[in-house]
């Protein structure tokens, strides 16, 4: 075979191997599509998908690059398969926040967060009431109206009365408190809800499975209006000391633990996302049936493609989405691009001044935005 047909059939034979390659590439992309819409509790295998997305994302975009550099029309096969989930990148990524703050309308400010038990088991630093003050601080210093945290603590210590601090030095005279994790002698672990303005009413959202993720509600009253303010947490994945130690070295080429260790963690990975399945179903129902317009703060434990995140966000309408900008990362303890902790609110509100602040008090950010409305 004379040389220049030899080195034709190399070139073709390898943008075809390339071809093969984009095309497994973008049937992953579509699974990840897929994922939100199919319970884990039938498909658990497609939760891996979503949260390998963003990696795969990536890759469709190189494709493109690729095939564009080699002035193919070829890039319009990813192009369109990334532009078919362009909600998804938005839940993602966002360039173009809307945070012009109307005057003619109603505010109210909201903050989540998962405090990590204030620190209160030295995970952060050694010196826990640092923590704590520095997390006041930095909820004093944005003074929400609302404030919801996840894995709340207090005890009847000068330190860590917590209850007390926030009620007092932090001025919120209205707080409804469930210990849904244990309440042993002073100490009460759980869910706790703090507000400037009257609570009317308050209750929880019972979710099968785990005693420890839980939800609950509370009616605000602020003015003339009442709304229905839910704090949920979602199952985790409750990764031992060994599975954090594992990603850590994987991520750094170190990887000398137990070969078995992987394993366990994807089945940690497919058991945590069915049970969110069913929590984020109770969720949905209560939303449905609540008399007022609903606002919701959540550590979801989930990502925004995740099957949880839809059924929230097919009632409810996600803060960053509206005026987030950039990554909207929250969580900092295992993977740093992951957002797990959300806004949600009803489609009478609209999202403004959407920000996480990045302060390493806890595993998780806070996330503060300001709601109007009429």
């Amino acid at each position: 075979m004379p040389q220049k047909k030899k080195k034709a059939s190399r070139v073709f034979k390898g943008m075809t191997l390339i071809l093969l390659l984009n095309t497994a590439v973008i049937a992953t992309l579509l699974l990840s599509y897929i994922s939100g819409f199919l319970s884990p509790a039938k498909y658990p295998y497609l939760t891996y998908f979503s949260l390998a997305y963003p990696a795969i994302l990536v890759l469709n975009i190189t494709f493109v690059v690729f095939w564009i550099t080699k002035q193919r029309w070829l890039f319009l096969i990813s192009l369109i398969a990334i532009a078919a989930g362009w909600n998804h990148v938005e839940a993602h990524f966002r360039l173009f926040p809307d945070n012009d703050l109307d005057s003619s309308r109603k505010s109210l400010k909201v903050m989540t967060y998962n405090v990590m038990f204030f620190d209160r088991f030295y995970r952060i630093q050694p010196d826990n009431v640092a923590t704590l003050n520095e997390i006041c601080s930095t909820i004093a210093s944005e003074s929400p109206d609302i404030l919801c945290i996840q894995e709340f603590y207090s005890d009847n210590t000068p330190d860590f009365n917590t209850l007390k601090i926030f009620s007092a030095r932090l001025n919120y005279p209205y707080h409804y408190i469930n210990p849904l994790l244990v309440k042993r002698g002073t100490q009460t672990y759980g869910m706790a809800l703090f507000s400037k303005h009257p609570i009317l009413g308050s209750g929880n959202i019972s979710f099968s499975g785990s005693p420890y993720y839980s939800a609950t509600y509370s009616d605000v009253k602020v003015g003339i209006d009442t709304f229905r303010v839910i704090n949920a947490h979602l199952e985790s994945l409750r990764l031992s000391n060994e599975d954090r130690i594992f990603i850590n070295e994987f991520a750094t080429q170190d990887n000398t633990l137990s070969a078995q260790t992987p394993m366990k963690i994807l089945r940690k990975l497919r058991k945590a996302s069915t049970l969110r399945a069913a929590q984020a179903e109770a969720l949905q129902k209560s939303i449905v049936e609540s008399p007022h317009a609903v606002i919701l703060c959540a550590d979801l434990n989930d990502i925004p493609l995740s099957y949880a995140y839809r059924k929230i966000n097919s009632r409810l309408k996600d803060a960053f989405v509206q005026s987030g900008q950039g990554f909207g990362n929250t969580y900092h303890g295992l993977d740093p691009s992951f957002r797990i902790d959300y806004v949600f609110s009803d489609p009478i509100f609209d999202s403004k001044s959407y920000k996480v602040i990045r302060k390493k008090l806890s595993d998780h950010f806070p996330v503060i935005t300001t709601l109007q409305y009429k």
